[in-house]
């Protein structure tokens, strides 16, 4: 670098231009300074994601690279805080991305992941022969509207359906073809005690939380995707409904085994429902393949501005010190402004995203408004 300086102030002499033959030496000399003091010493960056909880440690890092770095986002994050709402699905730090709606939204489209696939052929049957009969038994106290719209737990309502006049299967590993049983037994003796026990919904929980971004392997990140699918509950029901992750993974398994039966019974009404539900989803999957590529397209552009400042660093000690500089610093410049550029888009999408829920929040957690969670 000093050479090449150097060579380019002679050759403008040579050429005839007024010069002072000691011109190249203070960019060199400021290069260099700035070469010895951000660029030789080594330092350690730690990269957070506050959205899941995941970091990295980074070492041999630049002094002065980390400095850049943390100031920039250290602007970044100040920037953030006036758009954001922290503690809520809306605050961009803790659900980036939409990560609440994406969390409910894999619930509620994927069929629940049960221990035990006995049991839920055990429920479906148990709907197909013993709620639609409670359904159309003169003073029954079970209603399509509570099953549809007015409940957020769906196991007293399939309580009401017992009846020792009414038979039913249950199906087990032992007895892999069905065992005959009244509505009572079975609802006392093995739906209810499968569907209370919490541990029996740790494999739903798993399988949602891997498919929404979650480590299932990293406690933390389950905790906190439990704590997503609770706090974003919450705030669609407008602080209404509180219930646990696993409460309203049972709900969403209750509720398609209610809607499959349904389907079952009615081809016409599956094919609509089928042929509805496709055109929501196919409207949805856009902007969930865009949700989930763009944060990949930041972090290869930041792999990118790293892998390309040691060699813009080599300009350091030379008179492009000033363009050097000012292209390190406008590289990290651009990535703190996409960052807050994705907050203001996440503040306005997540209001938005609250009033186009007005029918689920006035359906609570019934069927209804299960099965209409993409919309």
């Amino acid at each position: 670098g000093i050479f090449f300086g150097a060579a380019a102030v002679y050759y403008k002499m040579a050429t005839g231009a007024r010069i002072s033959p000691l011109a190249w030496v203070w960019p060199i000399g400021i290069g260099v300074l700035i070469y010895l003091s951000l660029i030789i010493p080594k330092g350690t960056l730690t990269v957070y994601d506050t959205t899941t909880g995941r970091f990295q440690t980074i070492a041999d890092v630049p002094e002065g690279i980390v400095a850049v770095a943390g100031i920039l986002n250290l602007i970044e994050r100040g920037m953030i805080e006036i758009v954001d709402t922290s503690g809520t699905p809306a605050s961009y730090r803790s659900y980036a991305g939409g990560l609440g709606f994406n969390t409910l939204y894999v619930a509620t489209n994927t069929e629940i992941m049960m221990p035990d696939q006995y049991m839920d052929q055990t429920l479906r049957r148990y709907v197909n022969d013993c709620m639609f009969f409670e359904l159309m038994r003169p003073g029954t106290s079970l209603s399509v509207n509570s099953l549809t719209s007015d409940n957020t737990d769906f196991v007293p309502l399939f309580a009401l359906a017992k009846n020792p006049a009414i038979y039913t299967v249950v199906y087990s590993e032992s007895a892999k073809t069905g065992v005959p049983k009244t509505c009572t037994d079975a609802w006392d003796q093995d739906i209810e005690p499968f569907l209370t026990d919490a541990s029996n919904f740790d494999r739903a929980i798993e399988y949602t939380c891997a498919n929404a971004g979650f480590k299932k392997d990293y406690p933390l990140e389950i905790n906190k995707c439990k704590q997503t699918i609770e706090e974003t509950v919450q705030y669609v029901s407008g602080g209404t409904i509180a219930i646990t992750a696993w409460g309203y993974l049972r709900q969403v398994f209750m509720a398609q085994a209610l809607n499959d039966v349904v389907l079952s019974n009615s081809p016409d009404l599956a094919l609509r429902a089928t042929a509805g539900r496709n055109i929501m989803t196919s409207g949805i999957g856009v902007g969930i393949t865009a949700n989930e590529w763009l944060p990949v397209i930041r972090a290869v552009m930041t792999a990118v501005v790293i892998t390309l400042i040691p060699f813009i660093a080599i300009f350091i000690p030379t008179p492009l010190v000033g363009r050097a500089i000012a292209l390190i610093a406008g590289f990290f410049i651009w990535l703190a402004a996409w960052g807050v550029t994705d907050a203001i888009a996440h503040s306005i999408a997540t209001d938005y995203s609250y009033n186009a829920l007005e029918y689920i929040r006035q359906r609570q957690l019934g069927l209804a408004a299960i099965m209409h969670n993409p919309d």
